[in-house]
């Protein structure tokens, strides 16, 4: 698995997802979700992390965290037990593995979470159907197999699973049909990687 920061279509802010900004945005906390003001899409700040101690640091009064591209493992994922408001965490293009299920599962409130370009695969997935409240899903399409769709089909809320596909390839038309038929009451929603040329062309 290459750690890639996804290069994406220009297109994709228009259907949803994430816009990718260089500017810091604002970290919303439970006090600050009653502002209007800080209701606006500023979830994510990515942090720059490297062990458990940087997250350790952190207030644990915080619902989201952006750990992605960052060096956190497995092991690191243990001092998130601390933040009991966390709902939103993007773990994209990190080291974890399906060892990193555990620690999330230990997070009841989290409701958002990201696993794109990460060691996960559909092994993990299925762990993490056994989370009480997880309501959206980012993905990387391999961890769609027949131990991921049993995850999927486990998540008792789930609402979104946000599929990564590359740009070549007919996964974007094979694997959204099998998630919606084990989960017709899910949305798939399709995002696609513009892979490097030495990518395709190992394909």
């Amino acid at each position: 698995m290459k750690y890639l920061l996804p290069i994406v279509l220009l297109f994709t802010q228009g259907i949803g997802c994430r816009p990718m900004s260089e500017t810091e945005p604002h970290i919303e906390t439970a006090e600050s979700t009653d502002s209007e003001t800080d209701e606006v899409d500023h979830w994510w700040e990515r942090l720059d992390a490297e062990s458990s101690a940087d997250i350790a640091s952190l207030e644990h009064d915080r619902t989201s965290i952006d750990l992605s591209g960052t060096d956190i493992t497995d092991d690191d994922l243990r001092e998130l037990r601390h933040f009991d408001q966390l709902e939103s965490l993007n773990l994209s293009s990190t080291r974890v593995t399906n060892g990193a299920a555990e620690h999330i599962l230990a997070l009841h409130s989290l409701r958002e979470l990201d696993l794109v370009f990460t060691q996960m695969t559909g092994a993990g997935i299925q762990k993490l159907g056994a989370h009480p409240s997880l309501t959206n899903i980012e993905l990387w399409y391999d961890t769609i197999d027949e131990e991921g769709l049993q995850g999927l089909q486990n998540l008792q809320a789930l609402m979104e699973v946000i599929l990564w596909v590359p740009d070549f390839g007919d996964e974007d038309e094979l694997l959204p049909p099998k998630i919606k038929k084990i989960r017709p009451d899910v949305e798939v929603e399709v995002m696609w990687y513009v892979a490097p040329i030495e990518e395709i062309t190992e394909e």
